[in-house]
């Protein structure tokens, strides 16, 4: 595993390799079992059309359909960052022999500058889990789909919004659904909540500190936070609340467990909105650290809100307009709710129930 931070001035970067490329029947080129925590970023500016960036590997190079490099059970808890052909496993595919199954991505994909594509439209060229430039390649004759080996593979879509290039069908997970996944045999989901770790390096104190996340209120985005965000990490976790400065980058170094944070307050396993801006939050165990990067829109509780705020919760009930208890609430009807908490003191409201 790679838990150290990754900055090139070329392409083809990755947390764990740069060039992937084939080996031939007899040394097959295999991953497995492996995983990155640390942030990859490529500074790359020039014109060539090979991944830039991934947190993985940089790029799916030329491969053998008849001894296809493997990657297995692996993942990228970094955020990866590169002008343009960036993805959270693998910042491009060559060849659609690849074979890549049971892996996720949970780090933030940031892709700085957008593209003219074919349609004559821009697009930021950028995949939650790989990015392919193009659907399919000719191959031997045969239209084969660029990702048809990709298989079990996951990202996170709160972290990774927005419309991406290429992904993978059906790898857009929320944090609770990529939290709470059974990927595969080896895979293992902490106790305490976490992403998913590899079941060979559950005990493992870097792939604890890359399973940290963050789960925000009902409607809030990483882009607009205006609730309390629930901090999980492993027991013994600090966490460091540090605002950015007129939208630049901070150089300061998340070193202690004192937040000098005024956007957010660390309150034990939550972060409390008080004003607005952009804020790095740090998730520190034994000598590892993990980031997410949100943008506070603050808005002043009334004293009502103030007064439950921290509170634990006992029970929550719904009840629709005729007076009765309901389960299964129908999206799109308004009920009641009815939040009682474990000091005795209740708060009821009205909700429309979503999808």
């Amino acid at each position: 595993f790679n838990a150290g931070d990754v900055t090139a001035t070329n392409y083809a970067v990755g947390g764990l390799v740069g060039y992937f490329a084939s080996g031939d029947v007899t040394y097959p080129a295999v991953m497995r079992d492996c995983f990155n925590i640390g942030d990859v970023v490529s500074n790359y500016t020039g014109t060539a059309t090979q991944g830039n960036a991934g947190g993985l590997g940089g790029y799916l190079s030329t491969c053998n359909e008849d001894a296809p490099h493997i990657v297995e059970n692996c993942y990228n808890t970094g955020n990866v960052t590169a002008e343009r052909r960036v993805g959270g496993l693998f910042g491009g595919v060559f060849y659609p022999y690849s074979v890549v199954r049971n892996c996720y991505n949970s780090g933030k994909v940031t892709c700085l500058k957008t593209n003219i594509i074919s349609d004559n439209s821009e697009r930021y060229l950028w995949s939650g889990t790989t990015y392919s430039g193009s659907y399919t390649k000719l191959c031997d004759g045969v239209e084969r789909l660029m990702l048809e080996g990709h298989e079990n593979c996951f990202y996170d879509v709160e972290i990774n919004p927005g419309r991406e290039f290429r992904t993978v069908p059906g790898s857009k997970k929320t944090t609770k659904e990529l939290k709470e996944l059974m990927i595969s045999e080896g895979f293992a989901n902490p106790a305490w909540g976490g992403y998913p770790v590899l079941a060979s390096f559950a005990d493992n104190d870097a792939a604890n500190a890359g399973s940290a996340l963050l789960l925000l209120a009902e409607d809030d985005t990483y882009s607009k936070v205006s609730g309390e965000i629930t901090l999980v990490g492993p027991d013994g976790c600090e966490w460091i609340a540090t605002d950015f400065v007129d939208d630049e980058d901070t150089d300061v170094e998340p070193t202690s467990t004192e937040s000098a944070s005024k956007i957010l307050k660390i309150d034990g396993g939550r972060a409390v909105p008080t004003a607005s801006g952009k804020v790095m939050l740090t998730c520190l165990y034994k000598g590892f650290k993990k980031n997410f990067e949100v943008l506070v829109d603050y808005k002043e509780q009334s004293a009502v809100e103030e007064s439950f705020a921290g509170k634990e919760v006992k029970e929550v009930v719904l009840i629709d307009l005729q007076g009765r208890q309901v389960v299964t609430p129908e999206p799109g009807q308004v009920y009641i709710m009815r939040t009682v908490f474990t000091d005795g003191t209740m708060k009821v409201e009205k909700k429309i129930a979503k999808n």
